[in-house]
């Protein structure tokens, strides 16, 4: 299971730094790991036009430091 990092308000306040791509596999579990270097905020998670590809679509989370976020991908996902 890759683990990608996201940093938010590292370079400043409100950036948002993330990787140029992710890749897991079918039936697999993305896991974003959600880091801010600032006063704690509301972030919103989307999957956008991502049905196909998992149960997941929104969620709001109140992030004080670090948190680990799960996107479970369909084991009948297209490749």
């Amino acid at each position: 299971m890759p683990e990608y990092i996201i940093n938010i308000n590292k370079r400043k306040i409100n950036s948002v730094e993330v990787p140029k791509s992710a890749e897991v596999e079918v039936g697999d579990v993305l896991v974003l790991r959600l880091v801010n270097h600032g006063a704690p905020l509301h972030v919103s998670v989307s999957a956008v036009n991502a049905r196909r590809f998992t149960i997941y679509l929104h969620e709001n989370i109140y992030l004080k430091e670090e948190m680990e976020f799960k996107v479970p991908i369909l084991s009948t996902a297209p490749t």
